[in-house]
């Protein structure tokens, strides 16, 4: 009875803490507007779980701002990397400048949340003409 007991505590201590660690699919739409020298990008993901994430922002993003259903989501930092969410549709804004033609093939330029992984990405590119 006793080895039981310790067997299901034990088992189910790891598996509450194999839950917190367990990386989950999104699907998410992406927006990348050009205008002025300037990536326009809006990422958008229909349905995320509510929690505290970390946000993995490029790192030549600018004006970064986050967007659920109804205001801006809860920064839990100074730096707008962790965050607090509720759960639903969640949408990431940020700029990313084009100083040069080095800059024409961009690496590194989408928002990644921890334990989340990508199941499918829709882009969509937009050339404003002025």
């Amino acid at each position: 009875m006793i080895i039981s007991f310790l067997l299901y505590f034990q088992w189910d201590g790891f598996s509450a803490k194999s839950d917190q660690n367990k990386i989950h699919s999104i699907q998410q739409d992406i927006f990348i507007e050009h205008h002025n020298n300037q990536f326009y990008i809006k990422q958008i993901i229909p349905s995320l779980s509510g929690g505290n994430y970390t946000i993995d922002w490029p790192q030549a993003a600018n004006n970064r701002e986050c967007l659920n259903e109804n205001n801006q989501c809860q920064w839990t930092n100074d730096e707008k990397t962790n965050v607090k969410i509720k759960s639903g549709k969640i949408t990431l804004k940020y700029t990313i400048n084009m100083e040069d033609e080095s800059t024409l093939l961009l690496k590194n330029w989408v928002a990644k949340f921890n334990n989340q992984q990508v199941a499918a990405s829709k882009v969509h590119l937009i050339e404003s003409i002025s």
